[in-house]
Formats: C-alpha cells, sequence, structure tokens
C-alpha cells in the first residue's frame, strides 16, 4: 500500500500526495477494512511525507465484524493522533452490499476520495458486487483514487481486472502488477520471528466525475 502511494499521484495533478499545499478535504473508503491495515498504512505514509496540518482526512470503514471493526476504529484512532490533520471517523457495520444499498449518499463534499481495497478483491462476494460498485464511485464527485492491494491469487487478479475494466475514464497510474516486501513474520509454533518475503498483486488508479450540476448543465 505504501508502495503504491508513493508511486501514485493524484487525478489531473502532475504531483504526489506530498505536493498537496492549503486546506484539503479528503474522504478514505476502506472497504473490508478488517483491522483497517490499509488505512493505517495511508496514515505511516502521511506522517512520514506529508505536512498535514492543513488536512481533514474523513476515513469510512466499512467491515462486517463487530469486534473487527471496533479494533480498527481503535487503531486509527491511535495513529491519527501521531498526524496534524483533523480526522473523523465513520465506521460501517455491514458488508459491501448493504452499504451500497444503505449508505451510497454518505461521502460530503471533498476535494479527493481515496477508495481503498486491501484483500478484498478476491472475495467472491465483492466481485459479485463490482458493478454495482462502480456505479457508486462513478455517484462521488470530485476527483477519485483507487487503490488496490492483495495476496498473488487467482481470484485476486480477477477481481482486479474486474474492477478496472468496469470503470470509465480512468487514468491508470499504476497497471495490475506483482509485487515483494520483505517481512519479519512471528512463529507461533516454533516460538521465533523469521525472515520473509511476502508476493502481493497492486493496482492504482485515477479519475475525475463530473458533479450532476454540471452534467446538468453541459446537457443543455
Amino acid at each position: 500500500m505504501i508502495v503504491l502511494l508513493s508511486q501514485t499521484k493524484l487525478p489531473d495533478s502532475s504531483n504526489p500526495l506530498s505536493d498537496i499545499v492549503g486546506a484539503v478535504q479528503i474522504n478514505i473508503v476502506d472497504y473490508g477494512c478488517g483491522q483497517a491495515i490499509a488505512s493505517l498504512a495511508l496514515l505511516s505514509y502521511l506522517e512520514k511525507y506529508v505536512n498535514c496540518e492543513s488536512f481533514t482526512l474523513n476515513f469510512h470503514l466499512i467491515e462486517p465484524s463487530q469486534t473487527t471493526l471496533d479494533l480498527a476504529v481503535l487503531l486509527v484512532t491511535k495513529m491519527s493522533s501521531r498526524i496534524a490533520a483533523n480526522v473523523t471517523i465513520h465506521p460501517y457495520h455491514k458488508d459491501l452490499e448493504c452499504f451500497l444499498k444503505e449508505d451510497s449518499e454518505v461521502l460530503g463534499a471533498a476535494d479527493y476520495s481515496m477508495h481503498l481495497f486491501s484483500n478484498v478483491l478476491d472475495i467472491a462476494e465483492v466481485q459479485q458486487q463490482i458493478p454495482r460498485l462502480c456505479e457508486y464511485l462513478h455517484s462521488v464527485e470530485g476527483k477519485q483514487m483507487v487503490i488496490a492491494v492483495g495476496p498473488q491469487y487467482s481470484n485476486n487478479y480477477q477481481g482486479f481486472q474486474q474492477l478496472k475494466c468496469s470503470l470509465s475514464d480512468l487514468t491508470v497510474k499504476q497497471d495490475v502488477a506483482d509485487f515483494s516486501v520483505e517481512s519479519e513474520i512471528y512463529s507461533v509454533t516454533r516460538n521465533h520471528w523469521k525472515h520473509e518475503r511476502s508476493y502481493g498483486v497492486m493496482m492504482g488508479l485515477c479519475f475525475k466525475n463530473i458533479s450532476t450540476a454540471s452534467q446538468t448543465a453541459f446537457a443543455a
């Protein structure tokens, strides 16, 4: 996730997040957030590379497990205290289908909206919602960024391609690509840390949606 953030620039811009200046409103939607690892990676990136004093970050955490969602809110709250931005957290105890049915109007006006998909696009139930998900993504006004990561499963490649092909007027900042990172993993059975390399797949997409008012004026 951090690798993608450092490489992916915002829609209609040659600058990454680290070059944004002035008061900025950013929506962050973490789909199937689990323990909010994607949101935490974003906060880690902001803490290291971005002056966030004038940022307002609106986190929307979507997770069907209440226990896991509570932990995600706690972790994002703790991590957010380390940066200067104004942060709000909106938890949604529901799956993607219910969120799209019941909460598709929750995103407020923002300069940018970031849509995070971490380890979810390989899930069959999520893939079934991609057509409706894309309608939702195109209904959110303004500049959009889609960041997706996951393990190198065949279903993941399928989900990534399905999402990319279902969106329109895209700028592909990072096409579907494999990556690897070195990590330290604790073995419970052997009671020690071991150094390993983890392998995943990533994708970064950007697009800009025209507001309903602008569409109406253009059609007229």
